[in-house]
Parts: structure tokens; C-alpha cells; sequence
């Protein structure tokens, strides 16, 4: 066969389902290690996939046991000791290809402990956004340590690894099995006697990705849930990022009044457990919110605490976005100048890190900027560059169709800032169905 079978058509393969031409496939697997060592990952997938529900289901009972009592300061020691010593192993870990690290766990059990899954655990929250492929790797590990642990504490590790795998799951696309690992942290939790905390997070991680796909009515309801577990414990983070996420939601249906009243009731809580990162957010949340309600002072305050926020976090992207938010404030005040130069370095900056997105959006922004001031000939310098920045990210050939459009009408003096804005929204929707006509 002269193409690679997809995911589908391998997992039909593998599970002996009808597929066009097995002799064609088996072929082709055997001349392609790419092909093949996607069938190998499906078949460790469903494997893990149907012990983990026999696990699930042969553990059904462990919540009618009656509670034991623990001995809280003993743990608290145990946890400790078991942290340090899952230190220094981690260090010897990071010398090794992670492939070697599970024979590193079998050459020492003593190291099989529920403070190394939290180790192990704790880097793949480092990793989840940079390098979500490395940290299912890291999740595969800390899954292996979890099966040689006792209960309670192999619910509570397992249900964490796939709260983990949800989250990098999420982070490179894959909604579906995102959805369904989640599931499966909310059953191992269900496990617990006193598990509706960690069900309450793992409900919330359902609910991100639902966000994701603009299943809105669904990530409410599963929000809804996840605040009547959380609610019970009081003010936690849990709860606070959970009340976060539902104003996006509601800002993403057009209720701006409550998603602000939310964010506003937040940021007291933020601030007390002085998570500056989520802090900054919704301060960029609540400048879009009083950008969209007509107070434009009031939202250049807010993005630019946002913007020194994200600054002295070092988180270079989302401060970039903010001081692009600055700049739309501006325009909005008044201030073009000061904001087409807050436009040109948001551009630069965003080229600087490869996010070609952003700086093509950036820049039709400019674009409309100096087709407000009839500064033609830098307009076109900056069309130009808009088709190449959007195809390096990504997007259709229709999309590219619609710049192409924008680019000719520039330089033929003939556009005007209402174009860019159609160009924009059809970009920023760049839905391959549907094809690009020149506005009447």
C-alpha cells in the first residue's frame, strides 16, 4: 500500500475488525517502524486499558470496607522520609534514558514508594505544557511504581497518573482519550473512603477539555459537580480554578457580566494562597471583560497588571498577549501611536519564540491600524508578510486565499480597516468548508 494506515485502520487491524486488504497492511508494518511502533503503543493502550477497568471492577468493594484509623503523624513521617529518598533516586534517574528507568525501579523495589509517584508526578506538571509527549513517558513510570504499591495508597496514585494522563493528553490534541482518562482518575478516586476532593479534580480536568472543544453546556455540568465536591473543604485552589474555568465559559457564551462578577469574587482567594500565575490570568480575563463592556480605562489598568504580573514570572508568551491587549486598549483611548508601537514589538517578540499565529494576527492588526492613518506603502509591507506567517502556522488554503485577497487590495489602495476585520474572522475561524468570497 502506498500510504500509512491511519490510527483507526491500525486499531481495527490490531483488534481483528473488518478492514480493506489485512495483507496490504501486515506488509506495509513490516517495511515501516513508524507504522509499527504506532501498533505497538495501541496495543499497550489497550491492554493497560482493559486491566485498569478489571482492576477497577475487582475493587468495587474496598469502599464498603470500614475506615481504619491512620495514624496521621506516622504517615506525615513516612511521606517525608519517603520524599527525601525519592529526591536523591530522582537524581539518579535524570542520568538515565527514561526507557532504563524501569529497570532501575526493578533493580531497586526499596524505591517503590508512593513519595516516588509523587516525585515522578511532580515533573510531569513541569512538562505537561513543554514536552506533553515526555510526560505520558514519565506518567508510564510512575504508573509502574503505583502497581507495586498497597491500598489506599494504589487508588490514590493511580487515580493521580491518569489525572496527570488527561492533562498531556489534552495538551497535544487527543480530546477523546483526554476525556476518558479522566474517567478513569474519577473511578480510581471513587475508590477512596474519602475521596470527593480528588473527584472534584478529576472532574474539573474533564471539564478543561470539554472547554477545549467548545462542549460548553457539557464542561458545565460536569464544573457543577466538580464545585458541589470541592465546596465541602472550603477555600482551596481546586475550587478557586474551578470557579476560574466556568467564567470562560460563560464569557465564551456572552455572559460577560457574570464571568466578571466571578473572576472579581476570585481574586481575593488568589491572592491568599498567592498563586500569582492564575492571578495574573484573570486579570487579563477581567481587561477583556471591561474591554467588551465599553470601560476602557478600567481594562488598560487590569492587562497592565497582567502584563508586569506575567513579566515577573518569566512567562514571556502570555505577557506578550497581554501587551497586545494593551495595545487594543489604547487604540480603544485613543493613544494609536503608543499603541501601534506596542503592536510592532508584540509582532517581533512573537516571531522571536516561532509563534507564527500570534504574529500574523498581530500584524493584520497593524494593518488596520495603518489603513486608519492611510499609510499605504508600510500597509502593503506588512500584507505581504501576512500569507507567509499564517502558513507557517498551519492554516488552510483558504485561509491563505483570504490574505492573498487582503495583500492585493492593499497594495492596490483599495482595502479598508472593515476588510482586515473580515479577513481576521475568517482566518480565526479557517474552516476548510467553507470558501473565501470577497465582502460585498
Amino acid at each position: 500500500m502506498s500510504e500509512h494506515p491511519d490510527r483507526t485502520t491500525l486499531a481495527k487491524y490490531l483488534e481483528g475488525e473488518p478492514v480493506d486488504d489485512r495483507l496490504a497492511i501486515a506488509t506495509h508494518l513490516a517495511d515501516c517502524a513508524d507504522c509499527q511502533n504506532e501498533l505497538d503503543a495501541l496495543e499497550a493502550t489497550f491492554r493497560l486499558h482493559d486491566n485498569v477497568l478489571d482492576f477497577i471492577e475487582s475493587r468495587r468493594s474496598d469502599r464498603e470496607r470500614p475506615l481504619e484509623q491512620f495514624d496521621i503523624l506516622a504517615t506525615r513521617q513516612r511521606m517525608g522520609a519517603e520524599a527525601a529518598r525519592a529526591e536523591s533516586f530522582f537524581g539518579d534517574l535524570m542520568r538515565l534514558p527514561i526507557e532504563e528507568w524501569p529497570s532501575a525501579f526493578e533493580a531497586n523495589p526499596q524505591h517503590c514508594t508512593e513519595g516516588m509517584v509523587l516525585r515522578l508526578l511532580t515533573e510531569v506538571e513541569l512538562e505537561v505544557k513543554r514536552r506533553p509527549q515526555h510526560a505520558l513517558l514519565l506518567i508510564n513510570v510512575a504508573e509502574t511504581v503505583t502497581g507495586s504499591l498497597d491500598i489506599p495508597a494504589i487508588h490514590v496514585c493511580a487515580g493521580d497518573c491518569w489525572k496527570q494522563r488527561a492533562n498531556a493528553l489534552r495538551h497535544l490534541g487527543r480530546y477523546a482519550e483526554s476525556l476518558e482518562a479522566a474517567d478513569l482518575a474519577a473511578a480510581f478516586y471513587r475508590l477512596l473512603p474519602l475521596g470527593d476532593f480528588e473527584i472534584g479534580q478529576a472532574l474539573y480536568t474533564r471539564a478543561i477539555t470539554l472547554f477545549k472543544m467548545t462542549h460548553y453546556e457539557e464542561a458545565l455540568s460536569a464544573l457543577q459537580s466538580a464545585k458541589e465536591l470541592l465546596r465541602e473543604f472550603g477555600d482551596t485552589m481546586p475550587l478557586a480554578k474551578t470557579l476560574i474555568l466556568e467564567a470562560c465559559v460563560r464569557f465564551e457564551q456572552g455572559e460577560i457580566d457574570w464571568a466578571e462578577k466571578t473572576w472579581l469574587e476570585v481574586v481575593p482567594m488568589l491572592k491568599r494562597f498567592d498563586d500569582r500565575i492564575e492571578l495574573a490570568r484573570v486579570r487579563a480575563n477581567l481587561a477583556e471583560c471591561s474591554l467588551k463592556r465599553g470601560r476602557p480605562a478600567s481594562a488598560l489598568a487590569q492587562a497592565q497588571a497582567a502584563a508586569t504580573g506575567f513579566a515577573e514570572l518569566q512567562m514571556d508568551a502570555e505577557r506578550i498577549r497581554s501587551e497586545w491587549m494593551v495595545a487594543a486598549i489604547l487604540r480603544a483611548l485613543g493613544e494609536h501611536d503608543r499603541a501601534l508601537e506596542l503592536l510592532y514589538s508584540a509582532s517581533a517578540s512573537f516571531r522571536a519564540l516561532g509563534m507564527t499565529s500570534d504574529a500574523g494576527f498581530v500584524n493584520l492588526d497593524i494593518t488596520e491600524e495603518l489603513l486608519r492613518r492611510n499609510e499605504w506603502s508600510e500597509a502593503a509591507n506588512i500584507a505581504r508578510e501576512l500569507a507567509g506567517l499564517f502558513t507557517a502556522a498551519g492554516v488552510t488554503l483558504a485561509s491563505v486565499t483570504a490574505l492573498s485577497y487582503l495583500r492585493t487590495a492593499v497594495e492596490g489602495e483599495r482595502a479598508t480597516p472593515a476588510l482586515v476585520r473580515y479577513v481576521r474572522d475568517y482566518v480565526a475561524a479557517d474552516d476548510p468548508a467553507r470558501a473565501f468570497s470577497a465582502p460585498s
